[in-house]
């Protein structure tokens, strides 16, 4: 049985411990006291004696959080209060409010915001025409994100620049593939002439059940079978450098079809523009976006949706391994930016 320990009186209210001997029963014993809403932050190895380590069954320290709600900060349009009460602003009429004004503030670009109001002219008017045309809006951009559903590749790399979050994203879908849709398969730590640090990444490995393997040339095809491969690469090198075609040359080897982009909702739209193009260079299929439950403004990342040149994986919207990862990204971006449109059209 998982056995809980009591919550240091040092740490926040919400934190709990527990020692379990499996990622699964982790899940079970934690939904089962905390609920649906709880957050894993952590997976940490139980330290044991020399005879338990050698004898005993492996034991694992999680540490989950279930957070208190917090009010929102974006409102209804209908709303009698301000539609952006944010502190040092003046409180706006709902009855002048100004559509395109809104986004503009949650960071849509511009050459974005001239094309959708191109696709859907609008004047600044009341606020239940305003309404009507971010409902409208929602349903625009939900068309020109859509794409093909597409299985997710047998073999799938995650890559992107130092800092952005590559091994956590790995962390949390792999706790997704294996505890929620029941997968099995192996990881490869994939190190080149590049140093690849993956703090902890082998303790999370080992609490879910997967192997982790340190990648060699050579591995064939038959050592993974029919199950899941997934790749923590190194960071993203600069194109043109000996280490760019080390790395192409190892996704082509080992037939990597799928190839994670993982982007910092964080970083400013010239950097992400820039690694979005490395990526494409590098074949990416598929985008996944970090820190998302960080980033005050989440406008600029429409760009990188819109057409569907990627597919979008998941949005990673906090550290935890499990409960902060939404899988559908144009439904949580448009939580994020479009206020009051939560659960489609309104």
């Amino acid at each position: 049985m998982p056995t809980k320990l009591a919550t240091s009186v040092t740490e926040k209210p919400g934190i709990h411990r527990f020692i379990v001997g499996s990622a699964a029963e982790a899940v079970a014993v934690i939904q089962a006291e905390l609920g649906p809403d709880a957050r894993v932050l952590s997976v940490n190895n139980q330290a044991q004696g020399l005879l338990k380590r050698t004898f005993g069954a492996p034991r694992f320290e999680v540490i989950a959080e279930l957070p208190e709600p917090k009010p929102s900060t974006l409102l209804s349009v209908g709303d009698t209060k301000p539609v952006l009460d944010a502190p040092g602003r003046e409180r706006e009429d709902a009855s002048s409010f100004d559509p395109i004004d809104l986004l503009r503030r949650a960071g849509f670009p511009e050459k974005l915001l001239a094309r959708l109001e191109f696709d859907l002219p609008v004047q600044p008017g009341n606020s239940v025409a305003s309404h009507r045309w971010l409902v409208d809006l929602g349903d625009h951009l939900r068309l020109l994100c859509a794409v093909a559903p597409r299985s997710v590749p047998q073999r799938l790399a995650f890559m992107g620049q130092a800092g952005v979050g590559r091994t956590t994203a790995l962390s949390q879908w792999l706790a997704h593939e294996t505890l929620l849709e029941k997968r099995t398969g192996t990881i490869w730590k994939v190190e080149f002439s590049q140093p690849n640090p993956t703090a902890r990444l082998d303790v999370i490995a080992e609490a879910m059940g997967v192997p982790m393997e340190h990648y060699l040339p050579g591995l064939s095809e038959a050592e993974t079978g029919d199950a899941q491969l997934w790749v923590d690469l190194p960071a993203l090198p600069a194109a043109g450098t000996p280490n760019w075609q080390e790395y192409a040359d190892f996704l082509e080897t080992e037939q990597i079809e799928g190839r994670v982009l993982v982007l910092n909702a964080l970083y400013a739209p010239a950097a992400l523009r820039s690694a979005f193009a490395r990526g494409c260079e590098m074949g990416a299929t598929h985008l996944v976006f970090t820190h998302m439950d960080e980033a005050e403004q989440c406008g600029h990342l429409w760009e990188f949706l819109i057409d569907g040149e990627l597919i979008p994986l998941f949005a990673s919207c906090g550290a935890g391994l499990m409960g902060d990862l939404a899988t559908d990204v144009v439904e949580c971006l448009i939580q994020r930016t479009l206020p009051g449109l939560q659960g489609g059209r309104a």
